[in-house]
């Protein structure tokens, strides 16, 4: 595994169990968001006690996580419901990302460290540096370094050029914890972020590097809240109000074709598209009973964490859907073909 890769996981992993586990008293100040990096161009905040236990949770995620080992391993391995805020910025173009997590301590992150080296039949070798901890598994040439702005309060770094250099994610971390060039010095974004309102999940994104695929595009802000169902607001921002109502128009006529298909009609009756000014505005709302439904079609769409079966490779040029040729007969008279003799 890459160093990239192993980082990048540790990070999902992070944010991963802070969307399961939590208080509702999670807050965002302007200090926090100093701990994020200024050029990110998405920034995506959540409240994980709400997640927690909202029936999004229950119906969707836990009866498709059951069964993965990995997972129901990382959520045992410390305390994740006393996490209580979860903000996760990113610079796409970049490659970079960092997340901040509160509520845990280092004893108990460096219990979960150790005993996920343990299951993997490895030790971890854990250092405290001052506000810095590092993480090393016996099998792994990664080493992962951790910033502690308080007692409770952690802080991850990580990038596709200094995670192959030690000493520079070690600088970007120590970078975050000084809260230089931060989260809240960039205007565009905080004014993104001011936009929304702060529910379970909240996030704004700059979309203008994206303008190749979709023309006029510029910003996404929106939440996603939980209490009793799903609502999900969703406002995306054009370069003028002719671009947003031509978009809009087109997400209407994909939300039409889902109207066509008897099985899924239902979730098109939820969604309701929209245009206010130089925004295309999508809003989604979902029911208790609707993810009762969404529960019952959930094997045709699996989450990424949820074990997954192996279904065996048929042998090449062989479709197992289709049933098989009947045999030809050769016309009457003519002999059946025969086999071109072997090139010597």
């Amino acid at each position: 595994m890459t160093r990239f890769a192993a980082r990048s996981a540790l990070v999902a992993a992070l944010t991963l169990s802070a969307v399961a586990c939590g208080s509702k008293s999670a807050k965002v100040s302007k200090d926090t968001l100093a701990h994020l990096p200024k050029d990110a161009t998405f920034v995506v905040g959540i409240r994980a006690g709400d997640i927690l236990e909202s029936d999004a949770w229950k119906k969707l995620v836990v009866p498709k996580t059951a069964g993965n080992e990995d997972f129901q391993k990382f959520l045992a391995c410390a305390p994740w419901s006393k996490v209580d805020l979860v903000m996760v910025s990113g610079n796409i173009p970049a490659e970079r990302a960092t997340v901040i997590v509160k509520g845990l301590t280092r004893a108990q992150v460096q219990s979960c460290a150790e005993k996920i080296a343990k299951d993997d039949g490895e030790t971890a070798t854990i250092k405290n540096d001052g506000k810095l901890m590092s993480l090393k598994k016996s099998g792994d040439d990664d080493t992962m370094w951790i910033g502690w702005l308080s007692d409770t309060t952690l802080v991850v770094a990580s990038g596709d050029a200094v995670d192959h250099d030690p000493a520079a994610q070690k600088a970007l971390v120590e970078q975050r914890l000084a809260g230089k060039d931060g989260l809240d010095t960039n205007k565009a974004m905080m004014d993104l972020l001011a936009s929304v309102k702060a529910d379970t999940i909240f996030g704004a994104g700059d979309l203008s590097a994206f303008q190749t695929q979709v023309p006029g595009i510029k910003s996404i802000a929106g939440t996603i809240e939980v209490s009793g169902g799903l609502k999900m607001h969703l406002r995306v921002g054009f370069t003028d109000a002719k671009v947003a109502t031509n978009n809009s128009k087109r997400a209407e006529g994909f939300v039409g074709m889902v109207k066509l298909k008897p099985e899924i009609a239902w979730i098109a009756d939820r969604v309701k598209i929209s245009t206010d000014d130089t925004f295309a505005v999508a809003k989604i709302d979902l029911s208790a009973d609707d993810l009762g439904k969404l529960a019952g079609m959930a094997d045709k769409f699996p989450l990424p964490f949820a074990r997954r079966r192996e279904r065996p490779v048929p042998p090449m040029g062989i479709n197992p859907h289709q049933a098989p040729a009947p045999d030809m007969a050769p016309p009457p008279g003519q002999a059946p073909a025969q086999a071109a003799p072997a090139t010597p």
